[in-house]
């Protein structure tokens, strides 16, 4: 995992695109919206998000957005070998 400053409104996670990162907020806030129906929650310290398109490799399901000074623990997904 590496670590990763954001700064208030910066988009960490946009809805629609392809997950191949998963967070872990180590401060901060973060506001998560879902297309028609708004604010669905505020991320603080020791929320994760990303999870489910990282493991199902589905689309993101939200947009995430940094409401201040945001510091995540980040984890992206290992390199596929090609098949030889």
């Amino acid at each position: 995992m590496q670590k990763v400053k954001f700064a208030p409104g910066d988009v960490i996670i946009k809805q629609g695109d392809e997950g191949d990162r998963f967070y872990v907020l180590e401060s901060g806030t973060c506001d998560i919206t879902v297309k028609g129906k708004g604010s669905v929650m505020k991320a603080t310290r020791g929320v994760a998000f990303g999870e489910l398109a990282l493991l199902f490799n589905q689309p993101r399901a939200a947009t995430v957005t940094a409401e201040s000074d945001v510091v995540v623990w980040q984890a992206s997904r290992p390199c596929r070998r090609p098949k030889p």
